[in-house]
């Protein structure tokens, strides 16, 4: 906690530093931007819980392991980058609820935006991300949506994108394959939940999805 509770609105941190200790940047309500290197390999319990004022966390691919709460009520973070050398994420770590019950402020903040590099899915419980499961956009590398979208923890996001955008069928081109995923999908209505098929993230899956997958290919 070596910080904890104070003013720094700014950080960069250097290369010799291999661990984020537990509570050194927490309740720094003012932190908004933080550089942390890639020499960091764990970010411990409530490391930077309550920093509010964060909208944006790059997490290096160093890092291997993200504690318990360890941005638990980082009620402004918006977009997360995960490097590719994650292998476990604790308990409520991007979880940011609101207070239930008289007096509580109800707030839920969601995480708009995740982007994972890790090829295989790092070990997470259940309730890693509980308040951005249904609304952030995650998006992993070609080849690993179908194991995102079955492990435990990451399967939970209703919606799983390719960093090759369109490709929602993973096979690295965006063709003909995509646009009969998408009528298939539409016939039997078995994506009618699958927000992943929603290409034009209009909140629905239907003909204009098929369309703009389509505008792609012919612009290519």
């Amino acid at each position: 906690m070596a910080f904890a509770a104070s003013n720094l609105r700014s950080v960069t941190l250097p290369d010799s530093i291999t661990i984020l200790n537990e509570g050194i940047f927490s309740l720094c309500t003012d932190l908004a931007d933080i550089v942390i290197p890639n020499s960091v390999k764990e970010i411990k319990l409530e490391a930077f819980t309550h920093c509010w004022a964060l909208k944006k966390m790059v997490i290096p691919n160093s890092v291997e392991r993200i504690g318990a709460m360890a941005f638990y009520w980082c009620t402004h973070l918006d977009t997360l980058v995960i490097g590719s050398g994650i292998k476990s994420i604790g308990d409520w770590a991007f979880n940011s609820p609101g207070i239930p019950g008289p007096g509580g402020d109800g707030f839920f903040n969601s995480i708009e935006s995740i982007t994972c590099f890790a090829p295989t899915p790092a070990s997470m419980v259940a309730d890693a991300f509980e308040s951005s499961y249904s609304t952030a956009k995650l998006t992993v590398p070609h080849g690993s949506l179908e194991e995102y979208r079955n492990a435990a923890g990451w399967k939970r996001f209703a919606k799983i994108v390719t960093d090759t955008p369109n490709d929602i069928n993973d096979d690295g081109e965006v063709n003909i394959a995509d646009v009969n995923v998408l009528i298939n999908a539409i016939l039997n209505d078995s994506g009618a939940f699958n927000l992943a098929l929603d290409v034009n993230e209009d909140g629905e899956i239907n003909i204009a999805d098929v369309n703009a997958i389509i505008n792609v290919i012919r612009n290519e």
